[in-house]
């Protein structure tokens, strides 16, 4: 059970970096769109 939270942890980390990374290549989606998203 810890494990699977701790997975969950690091996966919300590596969204967040792959949703920096695309805003930077693509600045016309909107953040809000895709905070949204999260």
């Amino acid at each position: 059970m810890k494990s699977m939270t701790h997975l969950s942890e690091k996966n919300r980390k590596l969204n967040f970096i792959n949703l920096f990374f695309k805003m930077r290549e693509s600045p016309q989606i909107t953040i809000y769109e895709q905070i949204l998203k999260l």
